[in-house]
């Protein structure tokens, strides 16, 4: 019987399946056409892994923020969110790091260079799992 349980297994990972829950987001930027920031993304319930695939500067600079609004604001039309990043990662062109423990829902942004405290950085990838 368990033959066939690896048997399944490996054939879901022939089709690229992660299993349940898991989540994989591609990040690519561009320049004039050129890639400039390449990254990927694997989340699943327990781990996190952030790989920099390739960065023009070398590096890949992360910024995780959950998934609720610190501070709600209200403009004239829109209301947004300011939202204060909890953890920040680099991860040098061709490595990964995985994270455990992270939020059930958060959300990160990737950036090929390193962004000042006071500069935002807009989380628009959803890399969190559902609660």
């Amino acid at each position: 019987m368990h033959y066939l349980i690896a048997a399944i297994y490996f054939l879901f990972a022939l089709f690229g399946w992660d299993g349940w829950g898991a989540q994989t987001i591609a990040t690519h930027a561009f320049d004039h056409g050129t890639e400039v920031l390449y990254s990927e993304a694997s989340v699943t319930p327990v781990l996190a892994r952030f790989s920099c695939v390739s960065s023009a500067t070398g590096e890949c600079h992360y910024r995780f923020f959950s998934a609720h609004c610190d501070q709600p604001m209200h403009t004239a039309s829109v209301p947004a969110c300011q939202r204060k990043p909890y953890h920040e990662l680099v991860v040098a062109t061709g490595n990964r790091t995985e994270l455990a423990r992270l939020p059930a829902n958060f959300t990160f942004c990737v950036n090929q260079d390193a962004l000042p405290p006071d500069v935002p950085c807009r989380p628009e990838l959803r890399a969190g799992l559902a609660q």
